[in-house]
């Protein structure tokens, strides 16, 4: 038996599931955006996280202490 062939929606170069997830992230993103005390925590987040990822992993050690990092993370959530 052979296998169905899917065929897929084309938008320009993109496929039809591309262009709506991407717009699914982007009003999930506008409402998220819009929610003043969500936004508080997120800021929060993506400070946090942006620290964590600028530091290099140049060592076995540094991956220890990131993993460290992360469930410290997670214990203040």
């Amino acid at each position: 038996m052979k296998a169905a062939e899917v065929k897929t929606k084309k938008m320009g170069e993109f496929e039809e599931w591309e262009i709506s997830s991407a717009a699914r992230t982007l009003t999930e993103a506008e409402e998220i955006k819009s929610d003043s005390k969500k936004m508080k925590y997120v800021l929060e987040y993506l400070k946090k996280d942006q620290k964590k990822s600028k530091k290099l992993i140049e060592s076995i050690d540094d991956l220890r202490q990131l993993a460290k990092q992360d469930k410290q993370i997670e214990n203040e959530s």
